[in-house]
């Protein structure tokens, strides 16, 4: 190994990282708070939802049996695997038949999930980001929709509120609603553990 080649090489990114460093606080702006800004400032999220509704048959209180058509949004990779998932998840609860009948993909920029025990309804916001246009010197709004549990109105938008307080974005509400949305099913990586022999 050339021991000085190595010297150089560590010396030129040492210099490229100086280099980089000084034409960001020019501007007022860190490398950590540059990376941060960029990562809020992504829209795109990385889970893919699908709402997904069914159907069956649901006693009622009157001891009654009526068709019954329920909600639910699914994290999952395509619309197969959400299928599968929501049918896997409703067979604990569910006693008797039941069909999916319809998979929707659903486009969620982020999800605020409630830490208070009596949250039990889903409502969808639309947000607004707001970035400034360097070039034309004016605000510019970027929708995002964003997801979040409560037990009423109030809480989903204080919910709301400190969640997005914690981006590093300008933003507004532009309108929040309560969903039919019944329960939300996160994705979940089930590690298989090695099966070990008895003489092992």
């Amino acid at each position: 190994m050339n021991y000085v080649n190595l010297i150089i090489d560590c010396r030129r990114i040492i210099r490229h990282f100086f280099f980089i460093f000084a034409i960001l606080n020019e501007k007022g702006i860190t490398p950590k708070e540059n990376e941060e800004k960029e990562n809020k400032i992504k829209i795109e999220n990385m889970n893919k939802w699908f709402e997904c509704k069914v159907k069956y048959d649901k006693q009622q209180q009157d001891g009654s049996v009526k068709m019954t058509t329920e909600i639910y949004l699914v994290d999952a990779l395509s619309f197969t695997e959400a299928e599968s998932r929501i049918i896997l998840e409703m067979k604990p609860y569910i006693s008797g038949e039941f069909e999916v009948d319809a998979v929707k993909h659903v486009k969620i920029t982020d999800m605020f999930n409630a830490h208070d025990s009596n949250a039990d309804k889903w409502y969808k916001s639309k947000v607004n980001l707001i970035a400034i246009d360097e070039e034309k010197g004016v605000e510019k709004r970027v929708g995002t929709t964003v997801y979040v549990k409560g037990s009423d109105i109030k809480s989903a938008l204080e919910t709301l509120v400190a969640g997005m307080d914690k981006g590093v974005s300008d933003y507004e509400i532009a309108n929040i609603a309560e969903t039919p949305i019944l329960d939300v099913f996160e994705y979940a990586v089930i590690e298989k553990k090695p099966v070990t022999g008895e003489n092992e």
